[in-house]
């Protein structure tokens, strides 16, 4: 479970669904029954049923989910409080940092905008094989994107002006601003690219990690990141990795990995387990572990809010 596994006396046991989340903050699952919250109460809270993907507003008040072509925003009561239809299948959605805006992607490769109330859809641009980004900390609402040339650009949300554009050698595995929005990562197959949010100005670049393959970066509060990715070579397994260190391993799939608000937590989407490993980081040593029971295939979507 973790790259450094304790002795099979010392592995902590598994937490009960109804214990406490550690790291505070909510964790979103969805399943094949539906959408639910943890860390709202004692036991797990279902909030919708039928759910393909779905994501927190930035205040954890609302979820944006999705079924099949349809966009919903529900509270954490279950209730729905708007639905928008598109032509065709929605992916992606991605709450504002606002709360103003939510982003999605169509099936047509296409990125749309619609108010927090569920009014002015909008095409802002096409999309490429990336899922699009939020700027935060800028009064401005601001969307980062991959086109299908590869190029990263920053957009104006309302009108899809373009502030600037950064151009790839291929698709980025994934975008992600850090917490104050000054920096944007661009995770490639084997490297991390760091751009100024301002300019697009290539800033940095971490070396060629050969043999693994990249799949998910987490930006952590206070600075740094997690990366989750794949070794080809021997031994293969997936690895999550937190600045130069490998924190955990598995021989099986992790599916998605994210942070808890202050950065202390991070959770693994495992599906073998049918739960999650949540791993207590001081810098980037694992000094305690649990796995939170979320259910059979429960997918990892989000974990908010300070």
């Amino acid at each position: 479970m973790t790259s450094r596994d304790p002795k099979p006396a010392e592995r902590p046991p598994a937490a009960s669904r109804y214990a406490p989340l550690p790291g505070g903050g909510r964790l979103l699952a969805v399943n094949a029954q539906g959408l639910f919250a943890f860390g709202l109460g004692a036991a797990p809270r279902e909030l919708l049923r039928d759910v393909d993907a779905a994501a927190w507003s930035p205040h954890g008040r609302f979820v944006a989910a999705v079924r099949g072509n349809r966009l919903l925003a529900v509270d954490l009561g279950g209730r729905v409080h708007w639905s928008h239809a598109e032509p065709r299948a929605i992916r992606w959605p991605i709450w504002s940092p606002s709360g103003f805006r939510v982003a999605y992607v169509t099936n047509r490769r296409e990125i749309d905008v619609i108010a927090g109330d569920g009014t002015g859809a909008h095409l802002v641009a096409g999309s490429g094989r990336t899922r699009p980004v939020w700027q935060p900390g800028v009064a401005a609402e601001r969307l980062a994107t991959v086109d299908a040339a590869s190029r990263v650009a920053l957009r104006v949300a309302d009108t899809g002006h373009v502030l600037w554009r950064a151009r790839m050698d291929r698709a980025p595995r994934e975008l992600a601003f850090t917490p104050d929005g000054r920096r944007l990562y661009v995770l490639g197959r084997q490297r991390v690219i760091v751009l100024s949010a301002a300019t697009g100005r290539r800033l940095s670049t971490t070396p060629r990690t050969p043999g693994v393959f990249n799949l998910a970066l987490a930006p952590r509060a206070g600075g740094g990141y997690a990366i989750l990715r794949r070794r080809l070579a021997a031994p293969r397994q997936s690895e999550v990795v937190v600045g130069t260190k490998v924190v955990a391993t598995d021989p099986g799939r992790i599916r998605a990995i994210a942070f808890s608000p202050h950065g202390d937590w991070l959770a693994l989407d495992r599906p073998a387990v049918d739960g999650w490993d949540l791993l207590h980081l001081r810098g980037t040593t694992v000094d305690r572990a649990r796995t939170l029971a979320a259910g059979h295939d429960a997918r990892l979507s989000g974990w908010c809010c300070r």
